[in-house]
């Protein structure tokens, strides 16, 4: 079907396969996976609380040995979400994770960490995707000011900006950076060092190279603009504009929709949108 509305829409597009937690059926997901080369990742949905993501130990495992790109939450409901996702179960990101807070503590401004899993992440800069509106909207927070993510970006880990989503949320990308801004008096060079270290994460995850016309390229032009315009509405909608003109005419060379080589020329990439 995918396929099938490629042709006909003259779009771009490709699957996470996704197995739920509840479920016993998440080895024939990662099979899945591995069977057809356009399918992009593997995830594990479904509530948190009383399904470990340990139970799926064996899929993480096939999924992680076949080079599968593993994608799983550690949200704030379950206290020992970091460690499965990201020790036992070895996800290269972690979504949400703004719980950590309470894997560390800050003793006269030095960082202490409670257990290995906060380590970890934090000495190899595993990329938490933090997601301060739909948090406060799902209860975790009263306030983007009480949200973990000042404290863990003063303290050197690598957070980045994410909407969640941006329908049921309600919010643009540019209005969940301005709230950041404005929440925890962050400057230009903070919101620079942010989306570059989330720029070089996205190109080490993905195993992909500027110019290979994927969301990087688009990331890649919004920082450039945003040395020279603070207008982050703005500058998200021109660079955005400017990588798709710019790569229209060339093929995506990596990922999901580089096995259509040539057809890929003149199409938008979506993550470039993103």
């Amino acid at each position: 079907g995918i396929k099938d509305g490629m042709e006909k829409y003259n779009i771009v597009s490709g699957v996470i396969l996704c197995g739920m937690r509840q479920e016993d059926n998440s080895q024939e997901v990662v099979d899945l996976c591995i069977e057809h080369k356009d399918v992009i990742g593997f995830d594990l949905a479904g509530p948190e609380i009383g399904f470990s993501v340990l139970n799926h130990k064996d899929a993480c495992q096939k999924a992680y040995e076949n080079n599968i790109n593993v994608t799983l939450h550690a949200d704030w409901e379950v206290p020992e979400g970091i460690q499965e996702v990201v020790l036992n179960s070895k996800a290269k990101r972690v979504g949400h994770g703004s719980q950590i807070i309470n894997d560390i503590e800050i003793d006269n401004e030095k960082l202490k960490f409670k257990n290995d899993a906060a380590k970890y992440v934090y000495e190899n800069k595993i990329a938490l995707e933090l997601c301060p509106t739909s948090n406060i909207q799902c209860g975790a927070y009263q306030s983007v000011g009480e949200h973990s993510f000042g404290t863990l970006y003063k303290n050197g880990f690598n957070v980045t900006i994410n909407t969640d989503n941006r329908l049921m949320s309600d919010i643009s990308m540019s209005e969940e950076v301005n709230n950041v801004v404005e929440a925890f008096n962050l400057n230009e060079n903070d919101i620079l060092n942010i989306f570059e270290t989330a720029l070089k994460t996205i190109l080490e995850r993905g195993k992909s190279n500027l110019g290979d016309k994927t969301i990087a390229d688009s990331l890649d032009l919004i920082i450039k603009k945003l040395k020279d315009n603070k207008n982050y509405s703005e500058v998200f909608k021109s660079a955005t504009k400017q990588a798709l003109d710019d790569f229209k005419g060339k093929k995506i060379l990596i990922g999901r929709a580089r096995m259509f080589e040539d057809k890929t020329m003149d199409l938008d990439d979506p993550g470039m949108f993103a």
